[in-house]
């Protein structure tokens, strides 16, 4: 008898840790926020106002526009809140998307950053570690620094960083995290409003988590979990754009095909998870997660191509979720969050000041 209750005991106990292993392994919602022109979308985030500023609560639909006019206005978020003259705290909160104003002008691949200047050590201008080209505009600049590998930033003053010994893309990856520390570049606080372009190491890609100085450690003692190497970056990135079973890859050209058991710092290697779900703008994505029976879809959408239901959601104002199954809710079920486990499943929400 004693050994019975004992292994009941033992049998609640693992049920009980598989169930929180289970909690667990859900995916922290993650949310698409659209774009907004001269603005950086900061998701699952809402500002608090600090004593330096105040704040003002508009619809939704026109903070962004109000704001873009308005020189005191300096954020503003998807319920409608602008923030004059400071921002204050961000904190948590699912599903809502907090836009900052920015001085600079946006450019791809690159942190625009204004007061602050670039400067050169004497060893790095006795050795030519480090070299401030001069060029005749800040397009000509920007075009250049595009186009080589050794150039780590430029301004808007038509000025490019060059860092002459970088000759592959690992070492220029390297360069590019430490912001070239080690070759005798240091950055510093200024009043200077002139906008500066430092390279970003590792440029972000749709639907990928991006780790800097990072590798994967694939957990390659699973049955059906393996990791393998491509003949360059490009062509691994390629294979697991459309191999569904690819989860990483790597500026090494490897990928791993299953689990990811951990990362280990490299510091000239960029890594690229596959999200779970889409990210779909104006959406959260909850994976493996969706409503309960209770909640009585209105509809399932007669198609097969993802992209149909998300324009049909994305412009229909009784859409204010839907899932991979094609299942769409109204706004009142969108009010809470889906909280039924369902393996393979993707369920995305509207963003409250969008619905």
């Amino acid at each position: 008898m004693a050994q019975c209750v004992l292994k009941r005991s033992a049998l609640w106990a693992g049920l009980v840790a598989f169930i929180g292993l289970l909690a667990r392994s859900f995916a922290v919602p993650r949310t698409a926020c659209p774009r907004a022109r001269g603005f950086d979308a900061v998701p699952d985030k809402l500002a608090f106002n600090s004593s330096r500023g105040f704040f003002g609560i508009v619809e939704p639909s026109e903070a962004g526009a109000l704001c873009a006019k308005d020189q005191l206005c300096v954020s503003f978020d998807t319920l409608g809140i602008r923030h004059f003259l400071d921002t204050g705290k961000l904190i948590d909160s699912v599903g809502a998307c907090t836009y900052i104003k920015h001085p600079c002008p946006h450019a791809d691949g690159y942190k625009a950053i204004i007061k602050t200047k670039w400067s050169l050590t004497v060893e790095a201008k006795d050795t030519g570690s480090a070299v401030v080209m001069r060029h005749e505009s800040a397009h000509a600049a920007g075009s250049h620094c595009n186009a080589t590998t050794s150039c780590l930033a430029w301004s808007a003053l038509g000025e490019t960083l060059m860092l002459p010994s970088l000759t592959s893309e690992a070492a220029a990856i390297a360069a590019y995290i430490s912001s070239g520390a080690a070759h005798g570049i240091r950055f510093e606080n200024s009043q200077s409003e002139v906008c500066l372009y430092i390279k970003d190491p590792c440029p972000a890609k749709y639907g990928y988590t991006t780790y800097w100085g990072k590798n994967f450690v694939s957990a390659t003692a699973l049955h059906g979990v393996k990791s393998s190497k491509m003949s360059s970056a490009e062509v691994a990135e390629a294979f697991c754009k459309i191999t569904p079973k690819c989860t990483a890859w790597n500026t090494k050209g490897e990928y791993a095909i299953g689990g990811v058991k951990s990362y280990e710092s490299e510091s000239d290697v960029c890594t690229y998870v596959k999200q779970p779900c889409p990210a779909v703008p104006g959406f959260t994505a909850y994976d493996r997660l969706t409503y309960p029976k209770s909640a009585a879809p209105d509809v399932r959408y007669n198609t097969s191509n993802f992209v149909d239901i998300v324009m049909h959601c994305s412009a229909d104002h009784n859409c204010a979720a839907f899932n991979t199954l094609r299942q769409i809710w109204p706004p009142a079920v969108a009010e809470a969050a889906p909280s039924v486990p369902f393996p393979g499943m993707c369920t995305f929400v509207k963003l409250p000041g969008l619905r």
